[in-house]
């Protein structure tokens, strides 16, 4: 079979899978995040292997360098000046490049970024936490559960704001201050 055929094939079977994932948005308890994760998969794979099709035939039947072919390249690149990575950094049209320009503004993680929150309590990772305590909080985990219960409970942004100041005080400002702010923003889309 011939190679850019293949190719085509393998393009239109992810293309059905897409559409078989994307059918699974009528069943419940399938969350939409998974289904979106598995479509963005499958489109990424199929952009990849599309630029498989554009090798001339020549790139795709080289032949693995022998072992006294690698020798003989590498004494070459030790006795040229430069850096060897210099000679190889004007290729217009690198496979890196090409997937680089393919990037879609509309990445799962900012979607996940811009989703709203419902429990601040949840919403905030172990890690996340932990930095919070420390550089927000002086360390004391109780000042910190208390605060972000008190959030949780905010009718608003300006409540919640208040309420994180209040606890945090000139430390909102700080990068862990302007992270949980964000949290908040997410917490309380409609009030920016």
């Amino acid at each position: 079979m011939d190679f850019n055929k293949t190719v085509d094939l393998i393009i239109k079977d992810l293309a059905e899978a897409r559409e078989i994932i994307d059918d699974l948005k009528n069943y419940e308890g399938v969350p939409a995040i998974q289904i979106e994760l598995a479509k963005a998969k499958i489109k990424n794979a199929a952009e990849v292997i599309a630029l498989f099709k554009n090798l001339t035939s020549d790139a795709r039947s080289l032949t693995p360098l022998t072992k006294e072919m690698k020798t003989e390249v590498a004494e070459k690149n030790v006795t040229e000046s430069g850096i060897v990575a210099d000679r190889f950094n004007d290729f217009p049209d690198s496979l890196n490049k090409k997937l680089g320009s393919m990037r879609d503004d509309d990445d799962i993680p900012d979607y996940l970024k811009a989703k709203p929150l419902s429990d601040l309590k949840q919403a905030i990772g172990v890690n996340d936490r932990f930095l919070f305590i420390r550089e927000l909080f002086n360390g004391d985990s109780d000042s910190y559960n208390q605060a972000i219960s008190k959030i949780d409970e905010a009718n608003n942004l300006s409540d919640a704001k208040a309420v994180m100041i209040n606890y945090t005080g000139d430390k909102s400002e700080s990068d862990a201050g302007k992270q949980l702010f964000d949290l908040l923003k997410r917490k309380f889309p409609g009030d920016e």
